[in-house]
């Protein structure tokens, strides 16, 4: 189905109204397929609903337990594009990995995928925004001692920050109204044990561009893959030439850069 959707990408450009068209139906085609007509109407339904209502929870094929979807939200696109089109598992560097850590987990989304896909892993999940933080609880609970859950953001420097922006697009802000505490990867990798992150998923809104251009050579060594959305030309620039000046190479797939070292 990717590769379909990358030919149709290639011939009608990815901002044309037909290949909208195709997406939405390749989408809707995979999604059936794998995880039934009665999921989908579902998921239809959620995703078309008005905001509010209590969350629902779903039985997605890929996951090893129920996962709550709230209406109305941006929650049912991020849940078909991590379980279904399996987004951040297109490219795996790390084949047995012992550690995720999720910077921006949102709903759980990732660390759930992940952590059904590798049954011996542990997440470390850190979501800023409470809103999010409370459905991802939820979603985390079953997977009990492998998730740590952290009230905090990731940045370059682990100071305060305030987050404005709902759902998807919370990120750091100047002039946001809700102040949150934040780590660093330098910061997590001396709580560990075993000193190293297997993989580091960021997803962070912008604030990947301050990490990469703050000393990145410190903590890169003890990373073995990356998983990052750059959001932006000029982080895009900042992060991937920080990779290249420390031996890591980055293949691009959809919106995200899998990132390993060359040696």
């Amino acid at each position: 189905m990717e590769r379909l959707r990358g030919v149709l990408r290639g011939v009608l450009g990815w901002d044309s109204r037909a290949y909208r068209f195709g997406a939405e139906l390749l989408n809707l085609v995979s999604l059936i397929r794998i995880e039934g007509l009665a999921t989908t109407r579902t998921l239809l339904h959620l995703r078309s609903a008005s905001p509010g209502g209590s969350a629902r929870a779903i039985n997605f094929a890929r996951l090893a337990y129920p996962f709550f979807i709230r209406p109305g939200t941006k929650d049912v696109t991020v849940a078909i594009n991590n379980f279904v089109r399996e987004e951040y598992g297109a490219v795996i560097h790390v084949l047995q990995p012992r550690l995720l850590v999720d910077g921006g987990a949102y709903i759980g989304d990732t660390s759930a995928y992940f952590l059904s896909r590798y049954p011996s892993l542990r997440s470390i999940a850190l979501e800023p925004m409470e809103d999010n933080l409370k459905i991802a609880r939820r979603n985390l609970a079953l997977y009990g001692d492998r998730v740590e859950l952290l009230s905090m953001a990731l940045t370059a420097d682990g100071a305060r920050v305030h987050m404005s922006g709902v759902e998807t697009g919370a990120r750091v802000s100047d002039s946001g109204c809700v102040e949150v505490p934040s780590t660093t990867i330098a910061q997590i990798l001396s709580s560990l044990p075993e000193g190293r992150i297997d993989i580091l998923k960021l997803d962070i809104e912008g604030a990947e561009g301050p990490i990469f251009a703050q000393q990145p050579e410190a903590w890169l060594p003890y990373v073995d893959s990356i998983i990052v959305e750059t959001h932006g030309p000029a982080i895009t620039t900042t992060v991937l030439d920080a990779l290249d000046r420390n031996g890591w190479i980055a293949e691009r797939h959809r919106n995200l850069y899998f990132c390993c070292p060359t040696v």
